[in-house]
């Protein structure tokens, strides 16, 4: 079910949600979806459970035993975004995830987004969660999980980076890696600073360098 108020079209609220976006990373569309002004105001409030409408368009193994809730505003004329979704319980190709919440929201100056969850690994949860932040093409991120149980299996990173483009043209990012402690079974793991590139789904990284004691 959905319950929507406010001055907007259908058709445009998709493309709306797109120029806000673009407005704080400007390299992630084409000049081509964002040089239309489009002030669509909305606000609604979703429940979703069956899934088969969403898999049928964008063909991803999606279900969502439980129904979810997601809720929220979006403001073109005010480049302003506010979405929150709750999800009991999902699946997403493999993944099992619970507990899921999810938040963007823009402000002056950033787009933000968190997610928490608790995935299952071997069948037991592990909390997970994401913290980002752009501008500008820049891009500032941080990933945490804790299984919360023994052996303890904790850490955290962070990460800096850009969208770019090589010479060519096509869009990447590059960043680098701070250095963090990382829990494994028990064990200090010391994760030192390295350099990443991600392009086309594949992740490349320059002087990584994990150390415990004299290992390495």
């Amino acid at each position: 079910s959905l319950r929507a108020d406010g001055n907007f079209r259908w058709s445009c609220i998709g493309k709306t949600f797109t120029q806000i976006i673009s407005s704080y990373i400007p390299g992630i569309f084409s000049t081509s979806t964002t040089d239309r002004p489009y002030q669509d105001e909305v606000d609604f409030t979703a429940r979703i459970q069956d899934t088969t409408y969403i898999k049928r368009l964008a063909g991803i193994q999606l279900n969502i035993p439980q129904s979810s809730v997601i809720q929220g505003q979006i403001d073109g004329s005010q480049r302003f975004l506010n979405i929150n979704a709750q999800i009991p319980s999902m699946t997403y190709g493999s993944e099992h995830l619970q507990n899921v919440q999810w938040r963007i929201e823009s402000s002056h100056q950033y787009l933000q987004t968190s997610m928490v969850m608790d995935r299952l690994m071997k069948g037991k949860p592990v909390e997970m969660g994401v913290d980002a932040y752009t501008r500008n093409n820049q891009i500032m991120a941080n990933m945490h999980w804790d299984n919360h149980r023994q052996p303890s299996q904790k850490g955290e990173i962070s990460l800096t980076g850009e969208l770019t483009k090589d010479e060519t043209g096509n869009q990447y990012i590059k960043g680098r890696i701070s250095p963090s402690d990382v829990i494994v079974s028990d064990t200090v793991w010391k994760f030192h600073a390295a350099n990443i590139r991600w392009k086309d789904h594949i992740m490349s990284l320059d002087t990584l360098r994990i150390a415990q004691g004299d290992r390495y």
